[in-house]
């Protein structure tokens, strides 16, 4: 079947313009799938880092007042939605962001009602066999458990100051990342079909 030339150019320059729309999308979607988990990574890490455990939790241990109520002032609840654990090496809650607690769940991240304690429980056993690094550095470990139909990252590290071992576990909800990255592909492909539709 003979396809005039300036329609066998016009199907080239369509296919060519799909081709590159195509790698010009998946570029941009990927890199910004890679960098939200690398700030929401920092994140979880710095809030980890920013946790003091000291006299407070030492005397709330001793008069058997626990968990210790961490303010969010530490945690910055209004911006992040982070929650933070500290937990001792049975994994029992020595401290948390948020001050209700009770039957090993407590108020949480924002949109669930409750969290589990700890929130990855497998992490927090690995960090507690394997609590410093080859170069003697604290371990850490960033993990994707879902609860309650949504992934959550958690970064789990530990805490050695004062001869204790508490692990320490901060963890936010994936959704909004999730549901940026959907619209963001969206876009993508509407705009990749506006573009054939013109070319």
């Amino acid at each position: 079947m003979y396809l005039p030339l300036q329609l066998r150019l016009t199907f080239f320059y369509a296919l060519l313009l799909g081709l590159a729309l195509w790698f010009f999308g998946s570029a941009v979607y990927t890199q910004a799938e890679q960098r939200a988990y690398h700030d929401l990574d920092n994140t979880l890490s710095s809030r980890a880092t920013s946790v003091r455990i000291g006299k407070d939790l030492s005397i709330a241990q001793q008069s058997g007042n626990l968990p210790l109520y961490l303010s969010n002032s530490i945690n910055g609840l209004g911006a992040g939605d982070v929650a933070i654990e500290v937990l001792d090496s049975q994994l029992h809650l020595l401290a948390t962001t948020t001050s209700t607690f009770q039957d090993g769940l407590q108020s949480s991240v924002a949109g669930f009602d409750t969290s589990p304690i700890p929130w990855d429980k497998q992490a927090a056993q690995w960090i507690e066999a394997h609590p410093n690094a080859p170069d003697g550095s604290p371990n850490s470990i960033y993990s994707t458990i879902t609860y309650q139909g949504q992934h959550v990252r958690v970064y789990t590290t530990i805490n050695s100051g004062l001869g204790l071992n508490n692990i320490i576990q901060t963890a936010r909800s994936e959704q909004d990342i999730e549901q940026s990255l959907k619209d963001l592909q969206a876009l993508l492909w509407r705009g990749g079909a506006i573009a054939a539709v013109v070319g």
